[in-house]
């Protein structure tokens, strides 16, 4: 994806309700897995069930429709806390990335993952970010439910043996929890 194709992706979430940004991340997520069939893919404007927001309900706060869902993520973080304690948990674990591959991320220009596409997923649902020069990278999860909810992320360099990190990434910081495997 091009740094252009990024930008007018952003913009456009700018101008959507969480309903519909919701749909557009779950739409991600599911194209990610499973290719770009909007045909068959359940979260495409053509198959979701999902009600976008209308600009009134985003300006005031207030729905409009009497069947408004508030809905439950799979991670167990409720929608209208969500944005705050992800971007809180993203900025953390951004800072767990770069003490472990700052080198890496700065020299070959990598963008440094979402975690928007993670409150969508199956429960335990992990996602692989690789670091290029790395030779290894980052698996990452949402455990909890809740404010209780953190991010567990283990890293390593597949060929340093015993290089192997596993952090727990809350809304207040992150803290190394095991080291050596790998």
């Amino acid at each position: 994806m091009t740094q252009k194709h990024r930008n007018a992706g952003l913009k456009a979430a700018e101008t959507k309700g969480p309903e519909e940004r919701t749909r557009a991340a779950q739409m991600a997520a599911w194209t990610r897995t499973n290719g770009k069939d909007d045909s068959r893919n359940p979260y495409s404007k053509q198959n979701s069930t999902i009600r976008s927001t209308t600009s009134a309900e985003v300006r005031t706060g207030r729905s409009t429709s009497s069947n408004s869902l508030a809905p439950e993520l799979s991670s167990g973080v409720a929608l209208r806390h969500s944005e705050e304690i992800l971007r809180k948990i993203e900025t953390h674990f951004h800072a767990v990335i770069r003490a472990r591959a700052g080198k890496f991320i700065d020299e070959h220009g990598v963008q440094l993952p979402t975690l928007a596409p993670l409150l969508l997923a199956p429960a335990k649902a992990k996602t692989w970010f690789p670091i290029p020069g790395m030779c290894g990278g980052f698996n990452y999860w949402l455990k909890g439910q809740g404010d209780k909810v953190k991010l567990i992320a283990e890293s390593w360099c597949r060929v340093v043996e015993g290089s192997g990190q596993r952090h727990e990434v809350t809304a207040e910081g992150s803290k190394l929890v095991a080291e050596g495997f790998v």
